[in-house]
């Protein structure tokens, strides 16, 4: 897996876009070999959970459980696995893209550390319940919801390469899970992002700048997804009125809730909770047993061998 070839190439992606997602959950893999080869149009991510060789356009890589192999549209892929396995796998193309702005430079392959190959996995899966909900309707909210969440992964792999996650810094760490733990409390939906800071021991600016490292979007950003997300709990588990409901993520009333809502997702409250089906099972979780070998922090770019 080490080499002395040049370094593995990126596969670039609009920072500014809703990708549309044509595919995303866990695909069984047998192949062996190299015998079949895969191709299409779309971005394509495969996190594994076990061990094989993979093709990759022009290269080939020694792959391990928790390592994310990218691969960029019209490549070919193909496989030599020794045993079935099972991995997630995320098929995206470009969609409302807008110009301006650096592009992502995501890695070709990658390793992650356990936590964020435990992350990525997250990612994908609540990815896989949105898309599965929007049922193929782009302008379904779950659709749109599942849409924001890969542009999301996206920028989150992008950073991470660039060495932008913050498991590296310990302290850096440790002040990020705490900001992140604030904005998403309800009961802390008014405390202002600079007190948020301060709380978090990390100067503004600095936690701005990580936030958009780690998520891809700012601190309001967050504080808004986290927030719709346990609104959106409450109107698809319970029957409680809109006022009840903005009590609960600190806004006055419910005409305010109404606005702030629609502004998160095009549609009402009300008109979301109507059209929301019911609650898809979860992704199963990746077989047990899998051996996952420790790998240390943090992520690397891996190259081909020679």
């Amino acid at each position: 897996m080490e080499s002395t070839a040049p370094a593995t190439p990126t596969v670039e992606w609009p920072a500014r876009c809703w990708p549309r997602i044509v595919s995303v959950g866990r695909f069984t893999q047998e192949d062996r070999g190299f015998a079949r080869d895969y191709a299409n149009d779309c971005l394509t991510l495969h996190l594994f959970a076990y061990a094989c060789r993979m093709r990759s356009g022009e290269q080939e890589w020694q792959v391990r459980p928790d390592h994310l192999v990218a691969t960029p549209p019209g490549a070919r892929q193909a496989f030599d696995i020794p045993r079935p396995g099972v991995h997630w796998a995320l098929l995206v193309q470009p969609r409302h893209a807008q110009r301006g702005g650096s592009p992502l430079r995501l890695p070709r392959h990658l390793a992650l550390t356990r936590p964020q190959a435990a992350e990525a996995r997250s990612r994908l899966e609540r990815l896989h319940e949105d898309h599965q909900r929007g049922g193929g309707r782009g302008d379904h909210p779950a659709s749109l919801a599942a849409s924001a969440g890969a542009q999301a992964v996206l920028c989150w792999l992008a950073a991470l390469d660039r060495g932008g996650d913050s498991e590296a810094d310990p302290r850096r760490a440790a002040a990020l899970r705490k900001a992140e733990d604030l904005l998403a409390n309800p009961l802390c939906a008014r405390v202002p992002v600079a007190e948020i800071a301060r709380r978090a021991g990390m100067s503004q600016n600095r936690l701005a700048a990580a936030f958009r490292q780690r998520h891809g979007l700012g601190m309001h950003a967050y504080r808004d997804r986290a927030l719709l997300a346990f609104a959106q709990q409450w109107l698809a588990t319970t029957d409680a009125d809109l006022a009840t409901i903005a009590r609960q993520v600190e806004l006055p009333d419910g005409r305010r809730f109404n606005k702030w809502f629609r502004r998160l997702t095009g549609l009402s409250p009300s008109a979301w909770r109507a059209a929301r089906p019911p609650l898809a099972t979860s992704a199963a979780r990746p077989p047990v047993g899998i051996e996952h070998p420790p790998v240390a922090p943090p992520a690397r770019r891996l190259t081909p061998p020679g």
